[in-house]
Protein backbone atom coordinates (compact mmCIF):
# COMPACT_ATOMS: atom_id res chain seq x y z
CA UNK A 1 0.00 0.00 0.00
CA UNK A 2 2.98 2.33 0.49
CA UNK A 3 3.45 2.15 -3.24
CA UNK A 4 0.40 4.38 -3.68
CA UNK A 5 2.27 7.33 -2.14
CA UNK A 6 3.23 10.04 -4.58
CA UNK A 7 6.69 11.39 -3.74
CA UNK A 8 8.18 14.68 -4.87
CA UNK A 9 10.81 17.23 -3.96
CA UNK A 10 10.53 21.03 -4.00
CA UNK A 11 13.61 22.97 -2.98
CA UNK A 12 15.06 21.05 -0.03
CA UNK A 13 11.79 19.39 0.99
CA UNK A 14 11.02 15.73 0.32
CA UNK A 15 7.32 15.00 0.55
CA UNK A 16 4.88 12.20 0.03
CA UNK A 17 1.15 12.40 -0.53
CA UNK A 18 -1.12 9.45 0.13
CA UNK A 19 -4.22 9.88 -2.04
CA UNK A 20 -6.10 7.18 -0.13
CA UNK A 21 -6.12 9.19 3.10
CA UNK A 22 -5.06 12.66 1.88
CA UNK A 23 -2.07 12.44 4.21
CA UNK A 24 0.90 14.70 3.50
CA UNK A 25 4.17 13.24 4.76
CA UNK A 26 7.44 15.08 5.27
CA UNK A 27 10.12 12.57 4.28
CA UNK A 28 13.87 12.31 4.06
CA UNK A 29 15.78 11.12 1.02
CA UNK A 30 16.15 7.58 2.43
CA UNK A 31 12.40 7.21 2.92
CA UNK A 32 11.76 8.43 -0.61
CA UNK A 33 14.25 5.87 -1.88
CA UNK A 34 12.42 3.07 -0.03
CA UNK A 35 9.02 4.11 -1.41
CA UNK A 36 10.40 4.28 -4.94
CA UNK A 37 11.99 0.83 -4.55
CA UNK A 38 8.58 -0.55 -3.55
CA UNK A 39 7.07 0.96 -6.71
CA UNK A 40 9.75 -0.81 -8.80
CA UNK A 41 9.35 -4.08 -6.86
CA UNK A 42 13.03 -3.84 -5.97
CA UNK A 43 14.39 -5.84 -2.97
CA UNK A 44 14.80 -4.01 0.35
CA UNK A 45 17.54 -4.25 2.95
CA UNK A 46 16.65 -5.09 6.56
CA UNK A 47 16.91 -1.44 7.63
CA UNK A 48 14.78 -0.39 4.67
CA UNK A 49 12.11 -2.91 5.66
CA UNK A 50 12.02 -1.43 9.15
CA UNK A 51 11.68 2.05 7.66
CA UNK A 52 8.88 0.77 5.46
CA UNK A 53 7.03 -0.65 8.46
CA UNK A 54 7.12 2.73 10.19
CA UNK A 55 5.70 4.48 7.14
CA UNK A 56 3.06 1.78 6.75
CA UNK A 57 2.07 2.12 10.40
CA UNK A 58 1.51 5.85 9.92
CA UNK A 59 -0.59 5.27 6.82
CA UNK A 60 -2.65 2.51 8.41
CA UNK A 61 -3.62 4.81 11.27
CA UNK A 62 -4.69 7.47 8.78
CA UNK A 63 -6.52 5.14 6.41
CA UNK A 64 -8.48 3.14 8.95
CA UNK A 65 -10.99 5.96 9.51
CA UNK A 66 -11.44 6.77 5.82
CA UNK A 67 -15.04 6.45 4.67
CA UNK A 68 -15.18 7.13 0.91
CA UNK A 69 -18.00 9.43 -0.18
CA UNK A 70 -19.10 9.32 -3.81
CA UNK A 71 -19.57 12.77 -5.39
CA UNK A 72 -21.91 13.83 -6.67
CA UNK A 73 -24.16 11.49 -4.72
CA UNK A 74 -26.97 11.76 -7.27
CA UNK A 75 -27.92 13.37 -10.55
CA UNK A 76 -29.98 16.39 -9.57
CA UNK A 77 -29.44 19.69 -11.43
CA UNK A 78 -29.06 22.58 -8.98
CA UNK A 79 -28.15 25.30 -11.49
CA UNK A 80 -29.69 26.47 -14.74
CA UNK A 81 -27.59 28.66 -17.02
CA UNK A 82 -29.63 30.80 -19.42
CA UNK A 83 -27.86 31.86 -22.60
CA UNK A 84 -29.92 35.01 -22.97
CA UNK A 85 -27.62 36.51 -25.61
CA UNK A 86 -25.46 34.59 -28.05
CA UNK A 87 -23.92 37.78 -29.31
CA UNK A 88 -21.45 40.28 -27.87
CA UNK A 89 -20.52 43.95 -28.03
CA UNK A 90 -16.82 43.11 -27.83
CA UNK A 91 -14.26 41.38 -30.02
CA UNK A 92 -11.69 39.85 -27.67
CA UNK A 93 -8.54 38.73 -29.42
CA UNK A 94 -8.50 35.29 -27.79
CA UNK A 95 -12.25 34.58 -27.90
CA UNK A 96 -12.95 30.90 -28.58
CA UNK A 97 -16.71 31.45 -28.98
CA UNK A 98 -16.87 33.40 -32.25
CA UNK A 99 -17.61 36.74 -30.56
CA UNK A 100 -20.03 35.10 -28.15
CA UNK A 101 -22.17 33.43 -30.83
CA UNK A 102 -20.77 29.88 -30.58
CA UNK A 103 -21.39 29.94 -34.38
CA UNK A 104 -25.15 30.35 -33.74
CA UNK A 105 -26.03 33.98 -32.96
CA UNK A 106 -29.37 34.71 -31.36
CA UNK A 107 -31.31 36.21 -28.46
CA UNK A 108 -33.42 34.23 -25.98
CA UNK A 109 -37.09 35.11 -26.42
CA UNK A 110 -39.17 35.93 -23.34
CA UNK A 111 -41.67 33.09 -23.69
CA UNK A 112 -38.89 30.53 -24.06
CA UNK A 113 -37.16 32.03 -21.04
CA UNK A 114 -40.35 31.72 -19.00
CA UNK A 115 -40.65 28.08 -20.03
CA UNK A 116 -37.06 27.54 -18.86
CA UNK A 117 -37.80 29.11 -15.46
CA UNK A 118 -40.95 26.99 -15.07
CA UNK A 119 -38.81 23.91 -15.67
CA UNK A 120 -36.13 25.15 -13.28
CA UNK A 121 -38.72 25.56 -10.56
CA UNK A 122 -40.19 22.12 -11.27
CA UNK A 123 -36.71 20.56 -11.03
CA UNK A 124 -35.96 22.29 -7.73
CA UNK A 125 -33.07 24.28 -9.23
CA UNK A 126 -31.56 26.67 -6.69
CA UNK A 127 -29.52 29.03 -8.88
CA UNK A 128 -30.25 30.67 -12.23
CA UNK A 129 -27.26 32.23 -13.94
CA UNK A 130 -27.50 34.56 -16.95
CA UNK A 131 -24.73 34.03 -19.49
CA UNK A 132 -23.64 34.77 -23.03
CA UNK A 133 -22.14 36.15 -25.24
CA UNK A 134 -22.84 39.31 -23.37
CA UNK A 135 -26.06 38.79 -21.40
CA UNK A 136 -26.64 42.49 -20.70
CA UNK A 137 -27.31 43.04 -24.40
CA UNK A 138 -30.61 41.37 -23.51
CA UNK A 139 -31.11 43.06 -20.15
CA UNK A 140 -34.77 43.85 -20.80
CA UNK A 141 -35.44 40.11 -21.01
CA UNK A 142 -33.41 39.39 -17.88
CA UNK A 143 -35.46 41.99 -16.03
CA UNK A 144 -38.77 40.55 -17.23
CA UNK A 145 -37.75 36.96 -16.50
CA UNK A 146 -36.68 37.73 -12.94
CA UNK A 147 -39.92 39.64 -12.37
CA UNK A 148 -41.85 36.68 -13.81
CA UNK A 149 -40.14 34.30 -11.38
CA UNK A 150 -40.84 36.69 -8.50
CA UNK A 151 -44.55 36.99 -9.35
CA UNK A 152 -44.81 33.19 -9.50
CA UNK A 153 -43.07 32.72 -6.17
CA UNK A 154 -40.01 30.97 -7.56
CA UNK A 155 -37.21 31.12 -5.01
CA UNK A 156 -34.07 31.29 -7.13
CA UNK A 157 -30.66 32.74 -6.35
CA UNK A 158 -29.38 34.76 -9.30
CA UNK A 159 -26.00 35.20 -10.90
CA UNK A 160 -24.63 36.71 -14.06
CA UNK A 161 -21.33 36.56 -15.94
CA UNK A 162 -20.76 39.79 -17.87
CA UNK A 163 -17.99 41.78 -19.50
CA UNK A 164 -19.11 44.71 -17.35
CA UNK A 165 -19.10 47.36 -20.06
CA UNK A 166 -22.87 47.89 -20.07
CA UNK A 167 -23.47 48.18 -16.33
CA UNK A 168 -25.25 51.42 -15.48
CA UNK A 169 -27.18 52.66 -12.44
CA UNK A 170 -30.43 51.02 -13.53
CA UNK A 171 -28.75 47.65 -13.97
CA UNK A 172 -26.76 47.95 -10.74
CA UNK A 173 -29.94 48.83 -8.81
CA UNK A 174 -31.67 45.81 -10.34
CA UNK A 175 -28.81 43.55 -9.23
CA UNK A 176 -29.14 45.00 -5.74
CA UNK A 177 -32.90 44.50 -5.62
CA UNK A 178 -32.66 40.80 -6.53
CA UNK A 179 -29.41 40.06 -4.68
CA UNK A 180 -27.42 39.03 -7.76
CA UNK A 181 -23.94 37.54 -7.57
CA UNK A 182 -22.04 39.23 -10.38
CA UNK A 183 -18.94 37.97 -12.17
CA UNK A 184 -17.17 40.53 -14.35
CA UNK A 185 -14.46 39.64 -16.86
CA UNK A 186 -11.42 41.91 -16.68
CA UNK A 187 -7.81 40.99 -17.35
CA UNK A 188 -5.90 43.55 -15.30
CA UNK A 189 -4.83 47.19 -15.48
CA UNK A 190 -5.60 49.12 -18.62
CA UNK A 191 -2.28 48.39 -20.32
CA UNK A 192 -3.02 44.65 -20.02
CA UNK A 193 -6.80 44.47 -20.36
CA UNK A 194 -6.96 46.64 -23.46
CA UNK A 195 -4.42 44.52 -25.33
CA UNK A 196 -7.02 41.82 -25.92
CA UNK A 197 -10.39 42.88 -24.52
CA UNK A 198 -11.63 45.45 -27.03
CA UNK A 199 -14.83 46.68 -28.59
CA UNK A 200 -15.52 45.78 -32.21
CA UNK A 201 -14.16 49.17 -33.27
CA UNK A 202 -10.82 48.41 -31.61
CA UNK A 203 -11.32 50.67 -28.60
CA UNK A 204 -10.22 49.33 -25.22
CA UNK A 205 -12.85 48.38 -22.64
CA UNK A 206 -11.02 48.97 -19.33
CA UNK A 207 -12.43 52.42 -18.53
CA UNK A 208 -16.03 51.27 -19.00
CA UNK A 209 -15.46 48.08 -17.00
CA UNK A 210 -14.09 50.07 -14.06
CA UNK A 211 -17.12 52.38 -14.12
CA UNK A 212 -19.31 49.31 -13.84
CA UNK A 213 -17.24 47.84 -11.00
CA UNK A 214 -17.48 51.08 -9.07
CA UNK A 215 -21.28 51.11 -9.41
CA UNK A 216 -21.42 47.53 -8.10
CA UNK A 217 -19.08 48.27 -5.20
CA UNK A 218 -21.07 51.36 -4.21
CA UNK A 219 -24.04 49.03 -3.66
CA UNK A 220 -22.14 46.27 -1.90
CA UNK A 221 -23.03 43.68 -4.55
CA UNK A 222 -21.27 40.34 -4.22
CA UNK A 223 -18.64 40.50 -6.94
CA UNK A 224 -16.09 38.16 -8.48
CA UNK A 225 -13.57 39.08 -11.16
CA UNK A 226 -12.77 36.62 -13.93
CA UNK A 227 -9.22 37.04 -15.22
CA UNK A 228 -7.94 35.36 -18.36
CA UNK A 229 -4.15 35.35 -18.65
CA UNK A 230 -2.84 35.45 -22.21
CA UNK A 231 0.61 34.79 -23.59
CA UNK A 232 1.04 38.38 -24.73
CA UNK A 233 0.76 39.54 -21.10
CA UNK A 234 3.85 37.66 -19.90
CA UNK A 235 6.37 40.39 -20.67
CA UNK A 236 4.12 43.14 -19.28
CA UNK A 237 2.45 41.96 -16.08
CA UNK A 238 2.65 38.87 -13.90
CA UNK A 239 -0.49 37.33 -12.43
CA UNK A 240 0.72 38.65 -9.06
CA UNK A 241 0.78 42.21 -10.47
CA UNK A 242 -2.63 41.79 -12.07
CA UNK A 243 -4.39 40.50 -8.96
CA UNK A 244 -2.71 43.13 -6.78
CA UNK A 245 -4.14 45.81 -9.07
CA UNK A 246 -7.63 44.33 -9.28
CA UNK A 247 -7.98 43.44 -5.61
CA UNK A 248 -9.09 47.02 -4.86
CA UNK A 249 -12.36 46.11 -6.62
CA UNK A 250 -12.87 42.56 -5.36
CA UNK A 251 -11.05 39.93 -3.31
CA UNK A 252 -12.72 37.05 -5.16
CA UNK A 253 -11.25 35.82 -8.43
CA UNK A 254 -11.70 33.17 -11.06
CA UNK A 255 -8.35 32.94 -12.82
CA UNK A 256 -7.87 31.16 -16.12
CA UNK A 257 -5.52 31.26 -19.04
CA UNK A 258 -5.90 31.06 -22.79
CA UNK A 259 -6.06 27.50 -24.06
CA UNK A 260 -6.60 26.17 -27.57
CA UNK A 261 -10.39 25.84 -27.86
CA UNK A 262 -12.13 22.48 -27.75
CA UNK A 263 -14.73 22.94 -30.44
CA UNK A 264 -13.06 25.48 -32.70
CA UNK A 265 -9.44 24.86 -33.62
CA UNK A 266 -8.29 28.43 -34.09
CA UNK A 267 -4.57 28.49 -34.88
CA UNK A 268 -4.26 32.23 -34.24
CA UNK A 269 -5.46 31.79 -30.66
CA UNK A 270 -3.21 28.78 -30.19
CA UNK A 271 -0.02 30.34 -31.47
CA UNK A 272 -0.25 33.96 -30.28
CA UNK A 273 -2.36 33.92 -27.12
CA UNK A 274 -2.36 30.38 -25.66
CA UNK A 275 0.30 29.64 -23.05
CA UNK A 276 2.80 26.83 -23.56
CA UNK A 277 2.96 24.09 -20.93
CA UNK A 278 6.07 25.44 -19.19
CA UNK A 279 4.46 28.90 -19.07
CA UNK A 280 1.27 27.46 -17.60
CA UNK A 281 3.29 25.73 -14.88
CA UNK A 282 5.11 28.91 -13.88
CA UNK A 283 1.94 30.98 -14.07
CA UNK A 284 -0.01 28.60 -11.81
CA UNK A 285 2.81 28.25 -9.28
CA UNK A 286 3.12 32.04 -9.08
CA UNK A 287 -0.65 32.26 -8.52
CA UNK A 288 -0.45 29.72 -5.68
CA UNK A 289 2.47 31.53 -4.02
CA UNK A 290 0.69 34.88 -4.28
CA UNK A 291 -2.45 33.51 -2.61
CA UNK A 292 -0.55 31.92 0.28
CA UNK A 293 1.46 35.14 0.73
CA UNK A 294 -1.75 37.13 1.07
CA UNK A 295 -3.37 34.61 3.40
CA UNK A 296 -0.37 34.71 5.72
CA UNK A 297 -0.65 38.51 5.67
CA UNK A 298 -4.29 38.19 6.77
CA UNK A 299 -5.77 39.30 3.43
CA UNK A 300 -8.79 37.09 2.57
CA UNK A 301 -8.30 36.97 -1.19
CA UNK A 302 -9.85 33.96 -2.92
CA UNK A 303 -9.28 32.27 -6.25
CA UNK A 304 -11.94 29.69 -6.83
CA UNK A 305 -9.84 26.97 -8.50
CA UNK A 306 -6.98 26.93 -5.98
CA UNK A 307 -9.38 27.31 -3.05
CA UNK A 308 -11.41 24.30 -4.15
CA UNK A 309 -8.27 22.16 -4.29
CA UNK A 310 -7.17 23.46 -0.89
CA UNK A 311 -10.59 22.70 0.58
CA UNK A 312 -10.42 19.15 -0.75
CA UNK A 313 -6.92 18.63 0.67
CA UNK A 314 -7.98 19.87 4.12
CA UNK A 315 -11.40 18.22 4.21
CA UNK A 316 -11.23 15.20 6.55
CA UNK A 317 -13.78 13.38 4.38
CA UNK A 318 -12.48 11.36 1.44
CA UNK A 319 -14.37 12.09 -1.78
CA UNK A 320 -14.37 9.77 -4.76
CA UNK A 321 -15.23 11.58 -7.97
CA UNK A 322 -17.65 10.01 -10.42
CA UNK A 323 -17.09 12.50 -13.22
CA UNK A 324 -14.09 14.32 -14.67
CA UNK A 325 -16.04 17.53 -14.04
CA UNK A 326 -18.22 17.18 -10.95
CA UNK A 327 -20.46 20.03 -12.13
CA UNK A 328 -21.55 18.27 -15.32
CA UNK A 329 -24.52 16.35 -13.82
CA UNK A 330 -25.48 19.29 -11.60
CA UNK A 331 -26.17 22.03 -14.14
CA UNK A 332 -28.03 22.46 -17.37
CA UNK A 333 -27.48 25.21 -19.91
CA UNK A 334 -30.36 26.47 -22.02
CA UNK A 335 -29.30 28.11 -25.28
CA UNK A 336 -31.29 30.81 -27.06
CA UNK A 337 -33.18 28.32 -29.26
CA UNK A 338 -34.15 26.09 -26.32
CA UNK A 339 -31.52 23.42 -26.91
CA UNK A 340 -30.03 22.13 -23.66
CA UNK A 341 -26.49 20.92 -22.93
CA UNK A 342 -24.56 20.59 -19.67
CA UNK A 343 -22.43 23.68 -20.44
CA UNK A 344 -21.08 25.86 -23.22
CA UNK A 345 -17.99 23.65 -23.58
CA UNK A 346 -20.23 20.80 -24.71
CA UNK A 347 -22.47 22.92 -26.95
CA UNK A 348 -23.15 21.46 -30.42
CA UNK A 349 -21.54 18.13 -29.52
CA UNK A 350 -24.59 15.91 -29.96
CA UNK A 351 -23.23 13.30 -27.55
CA UNK A 352 -24.02 15.80 -24.79
CA UNK A 353 -27.42 16.96 -26.09
CA UNK A 354 -30.12 16.89 -23.39
CA UNK A 355 -33.10 17.84 -25.51
CA UNK A 356 -35.04 21.06 -26.04
CA UNK A 357 -37.12 22.77 -23.36
CA UNK A 358 -39.99 22.93 -25.85
CA UNK A 359 -40.18 19.13 -25.68
CA UNK A 360 -43.38 18.01 -23.97
CA UNK A 361 -41.60 15.35 -21.92
CA UNK A 362 -38.40 17.33 -21.29
CA UNK A 363 -38.59 17.35 -17.48
CA UNK A 364 -39.71 13.73 -17.27
CA UNK A 365 -36.77 12.48 -19.34
CA UNK A 366 -34.09 14.91 -18.16
CA UNK A 367 -32.45 12.85 -15.40
CA UNK A 368 -32.34 9.79 -17.65
CA UNK A 369 -30.74 11.87 -20.40
CA UNK A 370 -28.21 13.43 -18.01
CA UNK A 371 -27.28 9.95 -16.80
CA UNK A 372 -26.71 8.79 -20.37
CA UNK A 373 -24.83 11.93 -21.43
CA UNK A 374 -22.53 12.00 -18.41
CA UNK A 375 -21.39 8.45 -19.16
CA UNK A 376 -19.16 10.17 -21.74
CA UNK A 377 -17.39 12.04 -18.93
CA UNK A 378 -16.91 9.53 -16.12
CA UNK A 379 -13.53 9.25 -14.40
CA UNK A 380 -12.90 5.97 -16.21
CA UNK A 381 -12.65 8.00 -19.43
CA UNK A 382 -9.72 10.05 -18.09
CA UNK A 383 -6.42 8.32 -18.75
CA UNK A 384 -3.70 9.54 -16.40
CA UNK A 385 -0.12 8.29 -16.18
CA UNK A 386 -0.35 8.71 -12.42
CA UNK A 387 -3.79 9.30 -10.93
CA UNK A 388 -2.65 10.49 -7.49
CA UNK A 389 -4.29 13.92 -7.84
CA UNK A 390 -7.42 12.85 -9.73
CA UNK A 391 -9.77 13.31 -6.74
CA UNK A 392 -8.33 16.65 -5.63
CA UNK A 393 -9.66 18.78 -8.46
CA UNK A 394 -12.02 19.00 -11.40
CA UNK A 395 -11.04 19.22 -15.03
CA UNK A 396 -13.08 21.24 -17.51
CA UNK A 397 -13.38 19.82 -20.99
CA UNK A 398 -11.19 22.63 -22.31
CA UNK A 399 -8.27 21.20 -20.28
CA UNK A 400 -8.54 17.84 -22.04
CA UNK A 401 -7.60 16.26 -25.32
CA UNK A 402 -9.99 13.65 -26.61
CA UNK A 403 -8.38 10.44 -27.78
CA UNK A 404 -9.81 7.39 -29.51
CA UNK A 405 -13.05 5.77 -28.30
CA UNK A 406 -14.13 8.79 -26.26
CA UNK A 407 -11.28 8.75 -23.76
CA UNK A 408 -9.43 11.83 -22.57
CA UNK A 409 -5.95 12.86 -21.49
CA UNK A 410 -4.87 16.13 -19.92
CA UNK A 411 -3.55 18.69 -22.39
CA UNK A 412 -0.75 19.70 -20.04
CA UNK A 413 -0.26 16.90 -17.49
CA UNK A 414 3.12 18.07 -16.19
CA UNK A 415 1.88 21.61 -15.51
CA UNK A 416 -1.17 20.33 -13.64
CA UNK A 417 0.78 17.78 -11.60
CA UNK A 418 3.42 20.33 -10.62
CA UNK A 419 0.68 22.75 -9.57
CA UNK A 420 -0.92 20.19 -7.25
CA UNK A 421 2.52 19.47 -5.81
CA UNK A 422 3.13 23.18 -5.32
CA UNK A 423 -0.11 23.59 -3.40
CA UNK A 424 0.88 20.68 -1.14
CA UNK A 425 4.33 22.20 -0.65
CA UNK A 426 2.71 25.44 0.52
CA UNK A 427 0.41 23.52 2.86
CA UNK A 428 3.51 21.87 4.37
CA UNK A 429 5.62 25.03 4.70
CA UNK A 430 3.16 27.85 5.47
CA UNK A 431 1.44 28.94 8.65
CA UNK A 432 -1.76 27.00 7.97
CA UNK A 433 -3.37 28.14 11.20
CA UNK A 434 -3.08 31.72 9.93
CA UNK A 435 -4.23 30.70 6.42
CA UNK A 436 -7.40 29.05 7.72
CA UNK A 437 -8.01 31.94 10.13
CA UNK A 438 -7.72 34.42 7.24
CA UNK A 439 -10.14 32.45 5.10
CA UNK A 440 -12.55 32.28 8.02
CA UNK A 441 -12.94 28.54 7.77
CA UNK A 442 -14.90 29.10 4.54
CA UNK A 443 -12.24 28.44 1.96
CA UNK A 444 -14.32 28.65 -1.22
CA UNK A 445 -17.52 30.58 -0.58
Amino acid sequence: MVGFIHTFQIKNKYMGFDPLSKTLLILDSKEVKVINKIKRNAPLTLSERQMLLEIQKTLDSKRENVNPIIVPAEINPNMMVLMVSQTCNMKCAYCYAFEGTYTKPGILKIELGKRALDIANELGVGTVQFYGGEPLLNFDSIEKLVEYADINGYKFRYGIVTNGTLINRRIADFFTQYDFEVTVSVDGPQVVNDLNRKYKNGKGTYADIIKGLELLNERGIKLALEVTYARNYIQKYSIRDILSHLSKYSKTFIVGYVLPPVQFQNNIIRDKYALKEAEIEEFLKELVDYLFDKWEEGIPIKEMGVCRILREILDPEYHVKTYICSEMPLRITVFYDGDVYPCHQTYLDRRFYLGNIRDKDFTKLLKERISKVTEHFTMSKLKLHDAWFSNLGDFCRIHLKEKVKGTYVLKYPRAYERTFEHILYNVATRDMKKVIETLGGNIVG
